[in-house]
């Protein structure tokens, strides 16, 4: 399964505020908790849970679509490229946190947020240059415990 949260839409995330950046730092908070929190579940199969948790920041386009059927959808490059992330990303497991972060992404994490990275025992490492399927060469990093 997939799933896509967003973060930023809410007007004190908006362009040119005081906070325009803050979305990343929630997501990126928002991503740790969801591994944290997913990966000490057990499975039926007594295994534990994995998460695949990709992040991208950038701009959305939002609509409501289809008359028969209306569903709300969110589309653009930003949300393709998250999906890259999340696809490209290695999973999640217990005592193993992982995001992969966008160049975007990982450009807007403040300083406040890497020290709660530090605290937490994760870092923030950058990649190699990735292939990513339909962008070509990316730029990565990925959260992850301290080496």
């Amino acid at each position: 399964d997939f799933y896509l949260a967003i973060s930023g839409c809410a007007p004190q995330h908006s362009e040119g505020g005081a906070d325009a950046s803050a979305h990343v730092d929630d997501a990126v908070r928002a991503g740790l908790e969801m591994a944290r929190v997913a990966c000490s579940v057990t499975r039926p199969d007594g295994q534990s849970t994995t998460l695949k948790i990709g992040l991208n920041s950038g701009s959305v386009c939002a609509g409501v679509i289809s008359t028969a059927a209306p569903r709300f959808s969110i589309f653009g490059d930003t949300v393709n490229v998250a999906s890259r992330m999340a696809s490209t990303a290695e999973a999640s497991r217990e005592g193993a946190v992982r995001v992969h972060l966008s160049e975007s992404t990982a450009r807007g994490v403040s300083a406040g947020t890497e020290e709660v990275l530090r605290e937490r025992g994760l870092e923030m490492v950058e990649e190699e240059l990735m292939e990513i399927k339909g962008k070509g060469p990316m730029q990565t990093w990925t959260i992850q415990e301290r080496a």
